[in-house]
């Protein structure tokens, strides 16, 4: 049994945003930014 880890991500610039995209296969990832416009709620 996989085990699904919470993940947070800080920053949404190329490194953060493809971290993110890679971990969010198997995990469930937060990502965070100083400019709201670059986060999205869902």
């Amino acid at each position: 049994m996989m085990n699904i880890n919470k993940i947070v991500v800080a920053g949404t610039g190329y490194v953060g945003l493809s971290i993110a995209t890679l971990l969010s296969q198997h995990h469930k990832v937060y990502a965070v930014d100083i400019i709201p416009e670059k986060v999205q709620h869902h």
